[in-house]
């Protein structure tokens, strides 16, 4: 069974698990950190930044693969 996309990217698939989400605009329940409100006082902050996390793994990879 397929999740309904356009509900998941409204927050709606969040909102049964997280309810502070539920009334953020759009794709920001996904990241609550950048919404343009505060949904939640003292939200935290990610402790990945998962895109900088990938660039380095990505590194690491192609000098390992450039030794072969």
């Amino acid at each position: 069974m397929e999740p309904d996309v356009d509900a998941v990217v409204a927050g709606a698939g969040l909102a049964g698990l997280v309810p502070e989400l539920r009334d953020l605009p759009g794709r920001s329940a996904h990241q609550p950190w950048t919404a343009p409100v505060d949904p939640v006082p003292r939200y935290p902050p990610p402790v990945v930044d998962h895109g900088a996390e990938r660039r380095a793994a990505l590194t690491r990879y192609d000098a390992v693969a450039a030794t072969r």
